[in-house]
């Protein structure tokens, strides 16, 4: 029961650091090459996920993959297929899925003519999770293309005017030119409108080049540039935006630019393309692992700022690859200082994928490469929209060698973040000697809590510790730590409070200097929603008279209440504590409250329930008689409105 987990946890807490090991399940481990997996999340249910890649089981070219998981991705939950083909047009790579508000599910991809070998831009949609599937199928674009390439795709689940519009960018080549080219569909994806060119280029004449520019290019002799990596984002009102990397003609490989271009009104009309950051670009291999420079987009649904991360080589080819992440706070009209992020050494990082929460949370996940050639997930996230990070996280729990799996390329890795702290991670993984889709479900530690400052209370002088509340969207609650002299450390109380008052102890002074006293410790632990705790903070101390150390004071406490009433919500410790057979439990409220008060064993069993309904502003007091209970640890937990708190009691017979 929901209630038992609670109380479990609070004296069950487990150890979770920044190397913790994330459970990794292979979504598909048959015998061919799976490669560029993504992700997609329902709206209406986090548990619904949808992983999607690039298939090499049929022999010959690509297959376009997928998988559904309706149980947040754990071990055996995914139910994996290829999708049929779409009428004319089979095959299919460089995949993208999503979810809209209207239970559909949806997969781009690239397909090919079965008799033309024309490429076309296709999205099939589904409302069945779970077999037997059933897909219908979109062809997207109308331009002919000698080329087409990477298109990515996203949903408006914004539920504004344009909610449930489809939004396809992608990359084609005629005529000596490149192009990033749109097109949106308002119908669930039945029809899409006409192409829009969002970018051209003169086209590079050399194989490969739709990458990246040759890298022999002739000193004082520009080469002709390329467009391509383009990928869709939704803003919280509606707003789209399409970023890709360009380069122009150019000397130096120093010419890679990410552009940006924004649509207010549905995808419609595009403003001006503008300028997010340059790069060094090129298009290398980790062994069998090609790696190019494709940016990744994000939109963050709280206030609209703009988050791009992407590979960069910067000074120059031969510079080890690293993450780079900018973020714009005025709708992409500027854009911050570049940060690097990740930098672990060894031989780099490459396949960003950034994704954003509604709270402010940001994460970036990719692969990183080890000096001795061992490749691993990672992931890194920032709290405070972008501003800064967190020292990375190892997501893979076996590190890989795609040195010894057979030649296949794949350009990105995919991810997406529930509003609960979950961060859901795939990544292409060589540790079964070919390349499979895995997947991992990260719900990160919370950071120790910060700036824990003493303070003395009442005309009694209780301890008093404030701290500043994590800003991890999902804290669950605090834990307070207490150790007495040179004794050992106990869990005194959990509250969802950012302060604790320690009612058990009077007599307090934070003065050093103090003579016949005894020392008093505090810390401070964050516990989240997924019973992840932190370290623990930084210690703060108090003296005690020994004359004065009394447990629960509750005389003085109501002395205390007569005279003023409480500015916060606050439960004291019971009085007397041991006891037998009755004590007193009193608690404060600053306003009137629906208050429950309850005690439980330490299995979390309910024993009673002392308050239930509503109290005015005030200290009020309960008598709890536990004649009828056997020595032992009791809880007695108090909720009123979003205040919670949790206090030990010892009955001792």
């Amino acid at each position: 029961m929901k209630t038992q987990n609670f109380i479990i946890g609070i004296l069950l807490y487990s150890f979770s650091f920044a190397f913790a090991q994330y459970t990794n399940v292979a979504i598909d481990t048959n015998s061919s090459d799976q490669t560029e997996v993504t992700i997609a999340i329902s709206p209406l249910n986090s548990d619904y996920l949808k992983a999607s890649w690039m298939d090499y089981r049929l022999g010959g070219l690509w297959e376009p993959g997928y998988a559904f998981s309706v149980d947040g991705g754990s071990a055996n939950s995914w139910n994996e297929d290829i999708l049929p083909d779409s009428g004319s047009y089979n095959k299919g790579a460089d995949p993208s899925s999503a979810f809209d508000n209207f239970g559909n599910a949806f997969y781009c991809y690239l397909a090919l003519a079965t008799i033309s070998g024309e490429r076309a831009i296709i999205v099939s949609r589904t409302t069945t999770f779970t077999p037997p599937f059933s897909w219908k199928h979109t062809k997207v674009n109308d331009s002919n293309a000698i080329y087409t390439d990477k298109p990515f795709m996203v949903v408006d689940n914004t539920s504004g005017n344009f909610e449930g519009r489809i939004y396809v960018s992608w990359m084609n080549s005629s005529q000596g030119v490149f192009r990033i080219m749109f097109a949106h569909s308002a119908d669930s994806g039945k029809t899409f409108s006409s192409d829009i060119v969002l970018d051209s280029i003169a086209a590079a004449n050399k194989a490969g080049a739709y990458f990246t520019p040759p890298p022999d290019i002739p000193s004082g002799n520009p080469s002709p540039g390329v467009v391509n990596g383009s990928m869709p984002a939704v803003g919280p009102n509606g707003e789209v935006y399409v970023v890709w990397m360009d380069v122009e003609n150019v000397t130096t490989h120093n010419g890679g630019i990410l552009r940006i271009r924004k649509s207010t009104d549905g995808g419609e009309t595009f403003s001006t393309e503008a300028l997010v950051d340059s790069f060094t670009w090129d298009r290398g291999q980790w062994g069998n692992i090609d790696h190019s420079n494709l940016p990744s987009l994000a939109v963050d649904p709280s206030n609209g700022y703009v988050y791009v991360a992407y590979k960069d080589r910067f000074p120059d080819p031969d510079s080890l690859p690293r993450i780079k992440f900018v973020r714009s706070t005025d709708a992409g009209n500027s854009w911050s200082q570049t940060k690097t992020i990740g930098n672990l050494g060894g031989k780099g990082e490459v396949f960003p994928s950034v994704a954003c929460d509604a709270y402010g949370k940001v994460a970036v996940t990719f692969l990183h490469k080890d000096a001795d050639d061992s490749v691993d997930c990672y992931l890194v996230e920032s709290y405070d929209h972008g501003a800064n990070f967190r020292s990375p996280v190892r997501v893979s729990n076996e590190s890989s060698d795609p040195e010894n799996t057979p030649s296949q390329n794949h350009h990105y890795q995919g991810m997406v973040l529930d509003d609960e702290g979950n961060d859901y991670v795939v990544w292409t993984d060589h540790r079964n000697g070919n390349a499979d889709p895995y997947f991992a479900k990260v719900n990160t530690p919370p950071e120790p809590p910060q700036n824990i400052a003493p303070s003395v209370v009442g005309e009694r002088k209780h301890p008093r510790i404030d701290w500043a509340g994590n800003p991890e969207t999902d804290i669950k609650e605090y834990q307070v730590w207490k150790k007495i002299d040179q004794g050992s450390w106990n869990l005194l109380a959990t509250t969802t409070q950012t302060f604790y008052i320690d009612s058990g102890e009077l007599g307090a002074t934070l003065a050093e200097d103090c003579a016949d006293c005894i020392p008093l410790y505090y810390k401070i632990k964050a516990v989240d929603l997924a019973d992840n705790t932190s370290d623990f903070s930084s210690e703060v101390s108090f003296n005690v008279s020994k004359g004065q150390q009394k447990p629960g004071d509750l005389d003085l406490a109501a002395t205390e209440a007569s005279q003023t009433l409480p500015d916060q919500y606050i439960l004291f410790q019971n009085y007397p504590n041991p006891f037998n057979p009755v004590t007193t439990i009193q608690f404060g409220v600053p306003e009137k409250s629906n208050v429950q008060l309850i005690v439980y064993n330490i299995a979390g069993e309910h024993i009673a329930t002392l308050v239930s309904g509503e109290y005015p502003v005030g200290y009020h007091r309960v008598i709890f008689d536990a004649s009828h209970l056997a020595s032992g640890l009791y809880l007695y937990r108090m909720k009123a409105e979003e205040f919670v708190q949790t206090c030990k009691m010892m009955v001792l017979k």
